[in-house]
């Protein structure tokens, strides 16, 4: 495989204990461009040197993909502050724009007096284990556009 090419995959996402958190089955295979910095740098890394109808694992620890939990990072606001609290679940995501830019967080609790908000991404905290089977390597054909949401630095 080399730098700029489509990358399409099979997984299967589970946590230390083997527990299945995500597979190809329920979401879809992921694709990428490789060499784009469209997927952690980590996970990419293990792409290296693989063809299509390769299958591995990659074991992963909590600090080389969403690094520990961090308790800071929950906050609770207070019902007053919040115009659409009656409107607010369990689990609901949303984006909250703060000064250094907007943060994804997840409503942990609910009382009568607010709510808990959780910015940590879910799997923080987590080691976990993907194994990958790769189904097709192809070239980025003319015109095909894959915007990253996310350039990950190197």
């Amino acid at each position: 495989m080399k730098k700029g090419q489509v990358v399409r995959c099979h997984f299967e996402l589970s946590d230390a204990q083997g527990v299945l958190l995500d597979s190809a089955d329920r979401s879809g295979a992921f694709a990428f461009v490789y060499g784009e910095n469209q997927i952690l740098p980590v996970l990419e890394s293990y792409f290296e040197g693989k063809e299509q109808g390769d299958k591995f694992y990659i074991n992963m620890t909590q600090e080389l993909v969403f690094g520990p939990y961090r308790e800071n990072l929950k906050k609770f606001f207070p019902q007053d502050e919040i115009e659409n609290f009656e409107e607010l679940k369990m689990g609901a995501v949303f984006e909250l724009e703060m000064p250094k830019g907007n943060v994804v967080a997840t409503v942990v609790e609910k009382t009568d007096d607010g709510v808990v908000l959780d910015a940590n991404h879910p799997l923080a905290g987590k080691s976990l284990q993907l194994f990958v089977s790769i189904i097709e390597v192809r070239e980025l054909e003319e015109g095909e556009d894959w915007p990253s949401p996310i350039k990950f630095k190197r």
